[in-house]
């Protein structure tokens, strides 16, 4: 679903390398907050990541007017159960990725 709301927390990139191939990966946490439904007094919050080149291709700042498009995912691991939200990269209100 797309939703269309603000930037208030931009958390600091991680990176390392896997150790299975080597490669380096990267990531960045956000936290996006919105309004579900127009009619809605009360903001939803949410903790979205990036991960590979989204991270370098938006420079996301605090305030930032964004849509973002997200779908969640629940899932098992090492016995727990996770909520993965899977995000687009975020897009500035006029149609453009921040900058």
């Amino acid at each position: 679903m797309e939703y269309q709301g603000r930037i208030l927390k931009v958390l600091p990139v991680q990176s390392g390398t896997r150790k299975s191939d080597g490669t380096a990966w990267q990531s960045q946490e956000f936290v996006f907050e919105f309004f579900e439904r127009p009619e809605q007094t009360w903001s939803e919050k949410v903790v979205l990541t990036l991960f590979g080149d989204r991270v370098t291709e938006n420079d996301l700042q605090f305030g930032d007017e964004v849509v973002v498009d997200f779908s969640h995912d629940t899932r098992e691991h090492t016995g727990r159960v996770e909520n993965n939200p899977h995000p687009s990269a975020p897009r500035q209100l006029d149609g453009q990725t921040p900058t």
